[in-house]
């Protein structure tokens, strides 16, 4: 079953935890008076090192997608899941790169982890330079009066799912569908962009029009 509710996020980065010894990187975002988490997977557990996930980093968006995500207003966009808009496919879309996706470090003693220094750079530039970071994936929440974990604002909400949603084997097979990938994005007031992808190694890059893979 695909995500129900993709969308994509556009907000103002406040602030990110590192999560140290964990698995992801946490972004404290804002969009006018509410305020949302961005968890982003950059390591995974030791017995599970075929799920280490994959990650690159490119500059070029397409001009007419940049003016499109720079008109939205800040906020949670439901996006719909077919091409010729800014729903996201991997696989079809043309934008990323398949063949630049690189294995992450893990974050272990030993093994330092440079997605989360990469991460950290960028969302401290976009915190100084008042950029817009645009996350693309699945919102929950509002969690009524629980305050979020990790940034104790009130109710807790977020997006996750920022990473491709198709290729998926197994018990995540059921989030698979094309044109619903996740991605963070970041864009500044001097007109650079930076568009981050993320997979996983148990994912397939040769999938079906359900997002299913291909054997």
């Amino acid at each position: 079953m695909p995500l129900i509710s993709y969308g994509v996020l556009k907000a103002a980065p406040l602030d990110f935890a590192r999560e140290p010894g964990g698995d992801h990187f946490q972004i404290h975002a804002r969009a006018e008076a509410v305020e949302w988490r961005i968890p982003v997977k950059v390591s995974i557990a030791r017995d599970t090192d075929a799920a280490m996930p994959l990650f690159y980093w490119d500059t070029a968006l397409p001009g007419d997608m940049a003016q499109a995500l720079a008109a939205l207003t800040p906020g949670f966009h439901r996006l719909s899941s077919r091409p010729g808009g800014l729903a996201l496919d991997y696989v079809r879309g043309g934008l990323v790169r398949i063949s630049k996706f690189r294995r992450v470090i893990p974050d272990r003693p030993g093994a330092h982890n440079d997605l989360k220094d990469y991460l950290q750079a960028l969302v401290t530039r976009g915190i100084n330079e008042g950029g817009w970071l645009y996350a693309f994936g699945e919102p929950w929440g509002p969690e009524d009066d629980r305050p979020d974990q990790y940034f104790g604002f009130v109710p807790g909400r977020g997006v996750h799912d920022v990473h491709m949603n198709q290729g998926s084997h197994g018990k995540w097979r059921r989030d698979n569908g094309a044109s619903q990938d996740g991605a963070l994005f970041l864009s500044f007031p001097d007109g650079d962009w930076r568009l981050l992808f993320f997979a996983f190694q148990t994912q397939s890059f040769k999938t079906n029009a359900k997002g299913d893979p291909i054997r």
